[in-house]
């Protein structure tokens, strides 16, 4: 023996550091975490999806609404304002409308459906 050496020391051959004990654990721990992250994420996706979906429609009903009411709110100020005939076109058909306060004597007016060309 050295002189370096201890003797109260144990030699390398003795102390072993057996892994097999931590082995299957940790497999079973990082398996675990790795499954739920897996489930996380793909709930999370599935979610985010049909939030999307459900905020899509959403905004399309409200600007829809928003729209139609935005288009008779024009066509009541424009047949308020005046009393002269406010002309609605959809596609190939036309509608002239009157403010019925405009209308002084005769019978009540008649839409007039006429094609636009």
């Amino acid at each position: 023996m050295s002189a370096f050496v201890k003797k109260s020391e144990t030699p390398k051959e003795k102390i072993s550091l057996n892994v097999k004990p931590f082995i299957l654990p940790f497999y079973i721990i990082f398996s675990a975490v790795f499954i739920v992250y897996v489930a996380y994420s793909y709930a999370n996706q599935i979610v985010y999806r049909a939030g999307i979906q459900f905020g899509q429609q959403q905004a399309q009903e409200v600007s829809y609404n928003a729209g139609y009411q935005a288009a008779i709110t024009q066509l009541m100020d424009q047949a308020w304002n005046s009393c002269d005939s406010v002309a609605i076109t959809l596609g190939d058909k036309q509608v002239n409308v009157v403010n019925m306060l405009c209308i002084q004597e005769g019978p009540a007016p008649q839409a007039n459906m006429e094609e636009v060309q």
